[in-house]
């Protein structure tokens, strides 16, 4: 997580060549991550009682797609993050009724390609 003028607080995250490019093309206007120990410290925090609380102050989140220093990358507006229960279109992985932290994202607004 960073923060600057540009970006009050923006948060990086990993993402495949394929939804890396849904993304960039405007497509893609949801993304979600497991609710793993890692994302939930980027996104937001479990509590006590295992309650999933999203993060409220992200405002920008950068994709980068692939490891290397010089990996592509692009940076959306982040509108919303929040807690998401399948129940119809399961993204690969998931089962019905698995929770996942759903990231709703706004226009791009930077990218290197």
């Amino acid at each position: 997580m960073n923060k600057d003028d540009k970006y009050p607080v923006l948060v990086n995250l990993v993402i495949k060549k394929k939804y890396f490019d849904q993304i960039l093309s405007g497509e893609k206007k949801k993304e979600y991550r497991a609710p793993s120990k890692f994302n939930a410290r980027l996104l937001g925090f479990k509590d006590s009682n295992g309650k999933y609380s999203p993060r409220k102050d992200i405002t920008h989140i950068r994709f980068i797609n692939g490891y290397r220093a010089d990996s592509p990358w692009l940076v959306a507006e982040c509108k919303e993050v929040g807690c998401y229960t399948f129940k119809n279109e399961i993204p690969m992985g998931l089962q019905k009724g698995d929770i996942a932290i759903e990231i709703i994202l706004g226009e791009v607004v930077e990218n290197c390609i």
